[in-house]
């Protein structure tokens, strides 16, 4: 682009790339801007854009990334008070005293609250406190109102993310809305009440919002209150698993979220009623403009509903298009609806540093955007007809069919532009999203929203009116709510795949913006970029498909679990367990599927269960679902948990074989061997731990142990069986590192340079032990551990060197194990591992 292009962009532009390249940048901690050299940095930008005009897009968009990055880093890493309760977060029980600043409605029995604290008991005495808390709790009975008085015990955790590539960023997600401390409580029989707490300034709007929750939840389903409370108040607590999967599928997701479509419709409404009362006024009339007026009055409304509904993204992005809209009507100057939308991106990163990485601010500008490209381009292709001399009933015939037609393509570009960012976040497109959009959207979107805003307004001024409503609008969400599930039950809905690239989301905005830009010559070269993009992307994807000479393991984080990917020369990927945390937080989803897809997987060849237990297969029943397993290994034992049925019941869906192991079973794939050492065959059921698989894979003269959650009584089996063959470079410690695993007999046999410790952070077991990481320690071990040291890699590659790295810093380059496979004792002598896999060889029981 020549420099006279560059200076015809306008500056608002300029300022909004880079505030939003100074956001992102903080994210990742890739440099502190201290506050002095932020000055000097933007200095010197405002010097160079006044020496010269050819130099002003870099000095703007210089001074906006420093500013940018200088206020996100405030957000992500502050510089936290004294008083901070952030500083109490050792993970050990504290008497928290402080206010109910903001609650959780529409859930039956779980909420969060988040507390703001005012004083913390140390040592006897009270002292000041400060700082948010966010509170999960279990069980709820009680409504907790803002502004509520309350104290409890409180056991302050730092939120940490599980340290995986590709995975939701928790902390950061945190911190956007300055909370960096969490708790948890069983029941909120634990909060007290510590006194009856005076009104305040948004004591009505906080009575109001929660008599509207309960007015929406006195229907009989709970899924459509939970519905129609998301539509209204902007509050998804009570949105099942179940509900949001089936609107993901169907591709309406953003249905539930408020948009521009709610403030709107609050906006359109005032502005009628209010042009109506002042017109009544002939001395208004004379002397202003009354449209404009009641324009300007209609903003008030507007910016109630957007505190009602909590100041969202969305809401927030569409209340400052509405008043950018409205100052332009007023000075009466045409407004580029880019330059409105700039404007309101560019606002909102003001006033909400860090929301840049937001996945609402993300989705919700990239879809605006497309929508106004989309309009413009339609009106281009079937302009509107001018008035002629026809039948009535053809010219309104006509206009019928073009507004399906506009809406059906509007629907079209706005999935084409938001599937890559759906992908990027949650690894699946819906394919029938275009049409669930044109059905689902008049029901949900309009219709029960109208009703639900008439239900909430109407509520101050007669209960009765506002429960004639709010019956009316939960029909009219139940209706939403079936074509919504029909739509998701459809073979095909929607799929799951890798997520896509930085350049793969480069090649698809820009083919998209050459599809709907005018045509120019500047369109015909955007086609050349996205062609060349898409064959860059395709030809990256290749590449990292392509078999390597190494035999990889991932030691993924998954809390207080297990789950560990083994990647295999030949490019077959087996995953040895699959986590599990008790609950609603569904593991598979939520953090292993991103790492798979993250890695442009699509397809698992084995499932590997060491035994039934939930930490090593709850996240299985998604994984079989979404990755489809040629194979699923076991020890043969069964579980009656309603979520084991649910493993089966996917397995069998997804046509996956099964098959039984025991100690002799070994194949042998790409110059790698697989021995299973335990269990015994026909041993006795016995406790499950002590029934795991243990797996030996051996390749290019190293050796990584698989042990599951074996303990003591069969570790010293395996010593006295095996003896020296039990030798492994890399050990998975046992049983998480409990005392009851890792006995000293097993320690000086396996003799390990590497020991992987799979345990959640701040974990109630306190695992691993001290006396375990003593005694490994003792040994000459390294200890690596997922809790602080995030995914664990460790490659053996074909020439036998060992290098692993860990997720997180300090280990977060590739390291080098200095022992070479001849300075240990020979392993696998005489046993073939070449070949490719069939199935397993295994000895009669």
């Amino acid at each position: 682009m020549s420099a006279n292009r560059l200076r015809r962009v306008p500056s608002l532009i300029w300022l909004l790339v880079g505030l939003i390249a100074g956001d992102l940048y903080a994210l990742h901690h890739f440099f502190s801007f201290p506050p002095a050299s932020c000055a000097a940095l933007v200095a010197s930008s405002f010097a160079l854009w006044r020496t010269s005009s050819a130099a002003r897009p870099v000095a703007l968009l210089a001074a906006a990334f420093v500013v940018g990055a200088f206020r996100a880093q405030q957000v992500y890493r502050p510089a936290l008070p004294a008083n901070h309760v952030a500083h109490l977060a050792h993970g050990e029980p504290v008497y928290v005293e402080g206010r109910v600043q903001r609650s959780s409605v529409g859930q039956p029995r779980r909420a969060a609250l988040v507390l703001a604290a005012e004083r913390v008991r140390r040592h006897g005495e009270w002292i000041p406190a400060s700082g948010l808390i966010r509170v999960r709790i279990h069980e709820v009975s009680h409504t907790w109102a803002p502004g509520q008085p309350v104290r409890a015990f409180l056991k302050l955790r730092r939120p940490r993310n599980f340290g995986n590539p590709g995975e939701f960023h928790y902390e950061a997600y945190l911190a956007r809305e300055k909370i960096y401390v969490t708790a948890f409580l069983s029941s909120d029989q634990a909060l007290e009440r510590t006194a009856p707490f005076p009104p305040h300034a948004w004591s009505a709007l906080d009575r109001w919002r929660t008599a509207i929750a309960r007015l929406f939840s006195s229907g009989r389903d709970p899924d459509t209150a939970a519905i129609l409370t998301a539509l209204i108040l902007g509050d998804q607590g009570g949105i099942t698993p179940e509900l949001r999967q089936a609107f993901s599928r169907a591709g309406v997701s953003h249905v539930l979220s408020i948009s521009g479509l709610h403030v709107g419709l609050v906006g359109g409404t005032s502005f009628v009623i209010f042009r109506w009362l002042l017109s009544r006024s002939e001395w208004l009339l004379l002397r202003t403009s009354v449209p404009t007026l009641a324009m300007l009055v209609s903003l008030a409304p507007v910016g109630v509903y957007a505190l009602l509904a909590g100041g969202q993204i969305p809401v927030r992005r569409s209340v400052c298009m509405l008043a950018a809209v409205a100052c332009a009507l007023a000075t009466r100057r045409l407004t580029n609806p880019y330059v409105v939308l700039t404007a309101a991106a560019f606002l909102i990163l003001l006033t909400l540093p860090g929301a840049a990485a937001d996945i609402s601010f993300q989705l919700s500008f990239v879809a605006v955007a497309v929508l106004i490209a989309a309009s413009n381009r339609f009106q281009q292709w079937w302009p509107p007809q001018p008035p002629k001399p026809r039948s009535i009933y053809r010219t309104q015939g006509e206009r019928i069919v073009r507004s399906f037609a506009a809406a059906g393509f509007l629907a079209l570009c706005a999935g084409l532009g938001t599937a890559p960012w759906t992908l990027w976040h949650f690894q699946q497109a819906s394919l029938i999203s275009p049409a669930a959009n044109l059905l689902v959207v008049p029901v949900l979107g309009s219709a029960a929203v109208v009703l639900g805003l008439a239900s909430a307004f109407s509520l101050p001024v007669s209960e009765s009116l506002a429960a004639i409503f709010a019956v009316l609008a939960q029909y009219s969400v139940a209706a939403g709510w079936r074509l919504t599930a029909w739509f998701a039950a459809l073979p095909l809905a929607a799929l799951r795949l890798p997520t896509p690239t930085l350049v793969e989301l480069a090649a698809s905005a820009v083919a998209l913006a050459a599809f709907l830009a005018r045509p120019t010559h500047l369109r015909r070269k955007a086609r050349y970029v996205a062609l060349g993009l898409l064959l860059t992307a395709a030809v990256n994807r290749v590449v990292a498909r392509w078999p390597g000479q190494a035999l990889e393991f991932q030691f993924l984080s998954v809390g207080q679990a297990d789950a560990t990917l083994v990647v295999f020369p030949s490019g077959r990927r087996w995953l040895v367990d699959a986590g599990g945390i008790p609950g609603t937080f569904d593991t598979g989803e939520r953090v292993i599927g991103p790492v798979l897809f993250g890695f442009g997987y699509h397809r698992l060849d084995a499932l590997v269960l060491t035994h039934p237990q939930f930490d090593h297969y709850g996240a299985m029943p998604f994984l079989a679902d979404a990755f489809a397993p040629h194979w699923f290994f076991s020890n043969g034992q069964t579980s009656d948990a309603v979520s084991y049925s649910a493993l089966e019941r996917r397995l069998g869906t997804r046509g996956t074989r099964r098959r039984s192991l025991w100690a002799g079973c070994y194949l042998a794939d790409s110059g790698v061997r697989v021995t299973v050492l335990w269990p015994a065959p026909n041993s006795p059921e016995r406790n499950p731990n002590d029934h795991s698989l243990v797996l030996l894979f051996e390749y290019a003269g190293r050796n990584v142990l698989l042990p599951g959650d074996m303990e003591r009584q069969v570790e010293l089996q395996l010593v006295s069986r095996y003896g020296p063959a039990l030798q492994a470079d890399v050990v998975k410690a046992p049983h998480h590192g409990s005392r009851t695993s890792s006995t000293a007999e097993l320690i000086n046999a396996t003799n390990p340079k590497l020991v992987i410790f799979s345990v959640g952070h701040q974990n109630r077991f306190r695992l691993p032990h001290r006396s375990v990481i003593a005694a490994y320690a003792r040994s000459g071990s390294r200890i690596l551990r997922t809790d602080w040291d995030g995914m664990i890699t460790v490659r053996i590659e074909a020439s036998g060197r060992l290098r692993w790295r860990a997720q997180r810093s300090p280990w977060n380059r590739w390291q080098m194990e200095t022992a070479s496979p001849g300075d240990r004792a020979s392993r696998g002598q005489g046993r073939s591992a070449s070949g490719s896999f069939v199935d397993w060889n295994c000895p009669q029981r």
